[in-house]
């Protein structure tokens, strides 16, 4: 698996959203608190995080792009896109 990553220039009034796949293929975003943190984990060149929803404990793993829960092991895909008044835009998604 790879990751593509789209270099992406603003002004900085774009936003980030950083999304899980769920269900049926729903992306959910992630709130903003947990956004913050996978974007300052990021600048901090960490290669994972672990991030908390409701009771279930996950890890964000960055270099495949999948939010692993700690207790079951089972991954979802994680991506980043750029919200804009054009629409949006895919920065960070795994792919096969």
């Amino acid at each position: 698996m790879q990751v593509k990553k789209v270099k992406v220039e603003n002004n900085g009034t774009a936003k980030y959203i950083w999304e899980s796949e769920g269900d049926k293929g729903i992306w959910a975003p992630y709130s903003n608190t947990q956004m913050k943190e996978i974007v300052e984990a990021l600048r901090d060149g960490k290669t994972k995080i672990e991030v908390t929803g409701g009771k279930v404990k996950s890890e964000i793993v960055f270099e495949r792009m999948v939010q692993r829960n700690l207790v079951t092991g089972w991954e979802r895909q994680v991506r980043c896109r750029l919200a804009g008044e054009t629409g949006e835009k895919i920065i960070f998604q795994s792919f096969v």
